[in-house]
């Protein structure tokens, strides 16, 4: 099941997307706020195999926005837009 796959992976890295939130807007920074709030997009490669058991390839913290085609384009465009 994807989501399993991918729930599984972000409790795995939670400490470190906390981490890194913590950096970028320390309690002390200017623009934090009770309101605040911040997302991070991330990748994620998956391949079912002929059962469709679901296998994580990869997880990419910063995964590239640039289309090598036009229908890798809209899909990126799709993707950034709703978030």
């Amino acid at each position: 099941d994807v989501v399993a796959v991918v729930v599984k992976s972000l409790i795995g890295i939670a400490p470190l997307l906390a981490a890194s939130y913590q950096e970028l807007m320390p309690k002390s920074h200017v623009l934090r706020t009770s309101q605040s709030s911040c997302f991070e997009i991330l990748g994620y490669d998956v391949m079912m195999d002929d059962a469709l058991k679901v296998w994580l390839l990869e997880m990419n913290h910063m995964p590239s926005f640039s289309g090598s085609s036009p229908l890798d384009s809209a899909i990126k465009t799709g993707v950034v837009a709703g978030a």
